[in-house]
């Protein structure tokens, strides 16, 4: 499904304000800083050569172009400097949750494909 990229400006809008929220909160700005756009052909790589992820771990291991590469959330994180979470799940029970057709419209435009009671 195609996607297009979201801003942390994007986010302002009252129904998703509380996801810019919890970028902040989480100091994760860094992650909704423009990025160059990635090669469709090495993701794809990627995803074709994964070996079975290492749930202990939470990592991926994959084969592009010959060279092994490992991504797990602690890489990520200590890549873009970003503070350690302790208790990552969504704490935020009292929040009322942003409609799968608002996320949608968001993420891939209003002429993109739509979710379905299957996606």
């Amino acid at each position: 499904m195609g996607e297009r990229e979201v801003s942390i400006y994007d986010l302002s809008d009252t129904v998703f304000s509380f996801i810019k929220e919890i970028f902040r909160k989480r100091k994760w700005e860094k992650l909704t800083e423009g990025a160059p756009a990635p090669y469709v052909e090495i993701i794809m790589e990627f995803y074709a050569n994964c070996e079975p992820f290492d749930l202990d771990d939470k990592s991926i291991t994959s084969k592009i172009r010959g060279q092994t590469l490992t991504l797990s959330p602690y890489i990520i994180r200590d890549f873009y400097s970003l503070p350690k979470v302790n208790n990552p799940g969504f704490p935020y029970k009292g929040i009322r949750v942003t409609s799968k057709i608002q996320m949608s419209d968001l993420l891939i435009g209003l002429k993109g494909p739509k979710w379905t009671a299957n996606s």
